[in-house]
């Protein structure tokens, strides 16, 4: 074989597998960098519980990131932890988001819809109640005409102490 060919080979084998190294390299720390880019997108949306395991493996921490994940987990799991988590998010996220007009007057609908809601289940409760022992005076019942739900929470009827006009 010719020795200048075995050269012109390995040197295009070398350039070849040091430009495939470099592309796998840059792959690897653009995704390191998406990751840096996820955790100051998440620290300023107040999703600053995920900061650690992104920053873990935005360095190559993939042992870190092990535990970080199962502190996640426990995080999520304790309701405490987990009440404060979407607290600091959502006062960050209120914060940003009263600033927008649409997306405060979109909040007051949404709100006005859950009052209803509330005011409709209530009267659905009401309508439920069925009048025990009324008292008729002249055809118009008493004051002291007790209502009772037959339905409750522990299965026995209990009163509710609205009367009736």
């Amino acid at each position: 074989m010719n020795p200048m060919l075995m050269i012109l080979g390995a040197s295009a084998a070398a350039f070849f597998g040091v430009k495939f190294l470099m592309k796998k390299d840059t792959a690897i720390e653009d995704r390191r960098a998406g990751a840096i880019d996820l955790c100051t997108a998440c620290e300023k949306e107040g999703l600053g519980f995920l900061t650690p395991t992104l920053r873990a493996y935005a360095v190559g921490d993939y042992s870190g990131i092990l535990g970080h994940f199962r502190e996640l987990v426990r995080g999520l799991t304790d309701s405490e932890r987990r009440a404060a988590a979407l607290e600091a998010m959502m006062a960050v996220q209120l914060d940003k988001r009263l600033k927008d007009e649409p997306f405060r007057n979109q909040l007051k609908d949404l709100i006005k819809i859950a009052e209803a809601a509330e005011q409709a289940r209530k009267e659905a409760q009401l309508a439920k109640m069925t009048i025990v022992n009324p008292v008729v005076l002249n055809g118009i019942p008493s004051t002291n005409t007790v209502l009772i739900n037959p339905v409750t929470s522990n299965g026995a009827a209990v009163a509710e102490g609205v009367t009736s006009a």
